[in-house]
């Protein structure tokens, strides 16, 4: 599992789409291969176009 950023707002068009919210934190469960994935965000766990979000990127750790 892995966690992307809604790169674009996505309204769900159907009871197992997940709706998203440009720069939300998506944990994405299941990556199919006909370009929708699964995963989960603050609205619930549903389907979502793998094109609407991007590969978190974390910043990296402080040097004291």
């Amino acid at each position: 599992m892995e966690y992307y950023q809604a790169l674009y707002d996505y309204q769900a068009a159907t009871a197992t789409n997940l709706t998203l919210i440009q720069g939300e934190t998506v944990l994405v469960l299941e990556k199919a291969g006909n370009g929708w994935w699964n995963g989960e965000a603050s609205r619930g766990t549903g389907w979502f176009p793998e094109s609407y979000v991007g590969k978190r990127v974390r910043a990296a750790p402080a040097t004291q």
